[in-house]
């Protein structure tokens, strides 16, 4: 039982919901999500002419390449994560 209630509150131990695994995603996990993201983000960017969803086909334009910029980045941040959670140290 729980002490130190203040008066006319009940006390209550907390309850165990059953689950054996942490909820929380790992370092690891966010790093390969934050890798695979991040190539479909440049892949969608750079074939946005392909995939029929481009302004001007056949040229790369500026938004293209802000999309393909913004996924090289995530590629970035997920390929640090990755690699922290291999040597053990925490991301900042």
């Amino acid at each position: 039982m729980v002490e130190n209630v203040a008066p006319g509150l009940v006390a209550r131990e907390p309850r165990h919901i059953g689950l054996d695994r942490e909820v929380v995603m790992s370092t690891r996990q966010w790093g390969v999500g934050l890798i695979v993201f991040g190539l479909i983000v440049v892949g969608i960017s750079l074939l946005a002419d392909t995939l029929g969803v481009g302004a001007q086909p056949g040229i790369v334009g500026w938004k293209q390449l802000l999309g393909a910029g913004a996924g090289v980045v995530m590629l970035i941040g997920g390929v640090v994560l990755l690699v922290r959670s291999r040597t053990g140290t925490k991301a900042a």
